[in-house]
């Protein structure tokens, strides 16, 4: 069976049913925010969700917001429209990081946090893991995520160059941030294929951090891994599992 086709399969056997939902779902056509918000009445906790360069979180957000509200969380959608990894934070919530992340603080009071959850996939991994050990989140879920930028990277040239106007290599490195976290209990769970020579790379680069997790989706050479931890794991379970839900 084509990959594609076999993950469609998977996804309609492993996606919560419709009576297992806390809130109504997202609608499809929400590519116009940069800020999503869905709001679960006495939710367990929130997750902020991180999309990557194309907006999306490897499967589309009406499918990802089913896994989230049988959990009873919230959720916080991001999309960094300004193209710079989230270090410039959120147009729609500040004009810096700095604002951006006393609105995150705002929003999450509003909506009566208890736990806090951080989700990225790809170049949203990045802002995941920042974000995240910002907050003091209890856990946090990367899918083939940018973890530094380096001169073997051979993707998304443009936005190194970028990036390399304004920041030094090492403020682009996580695991500098790391460094400045030292004492976090944050737990981050990275999942690649491990035949993907660019993911493993960037995943390996955090091996050594502390409370980091290396899941390598052993076989796969693509850089789509959560449709791969759908098919072979399931993503309901792997995100109760890290978050400490009970289902």
């Amino acid at each position: 069976m084509p990959e594609e086709g076999e993950f469609l399969t998977k996804l309609i056997d492993d996606m919560p049913g419709a009576d297992s939902l806390t809130r109504p779902g997202q609608r499809e056509n929400i590519s116009d925010y940069e800020v999503i918000i869905a709001e679960t009445p006495d939710a367990v906790g929130t997750v902020i969700v991180f999309c990557g360069l194309a907006d999306q979180s490897m499967m589309s957000i009406k499918f990802l917001d089913k896994y989230f509200s049988a959990l009873r969380l919230s959720v916080v959608y991001l999309r960094d429209q300004q193209r710079y990894l989230y270090l410039k934070g959120i147009s729609e919530l500040g004009k810096d990081l700095q604002e951006t992340m006393s609105e995150l603080g705002n929003i999450l009071k509003r909506l009566q946090t208890k736990r806090i959850f951080t989700f990225g996939t790809s170049a949203g991994g990045y802002g995941a893991i920042r974000y995240g050990l910002m907050l003091n989140a209890e856990a946090i879920i990367c899918f083939s995520t940018v973890t530094r930028i380096h001169q073997e990277e051979p993707r998304a040239k443009l936005l190194q160059k970028r990036l390399l106007q304004i920041y030094s290599l090492d403020e682009l490195d996580l695991r500098s941030n790391f460094r400045k976290y030292e004492n976090s209990n944050t737990r981050v769970f990275l999942y690649y294929g491990d035949q993907m020579p660019q993911d493993r790379i960037q995943a390996e680069m955090l091996a050594s951090v502390k409370n980091v997790t290396l899941h390598p989706v052993i076989g796969y050479k693509g850089h789509q891994s959560l449709t791969r931890v759908v098919c072979e794991k399931g993503l309901f379970p792997t995100i109760a599992d890290h978050y400490q839900i009970k289902v």
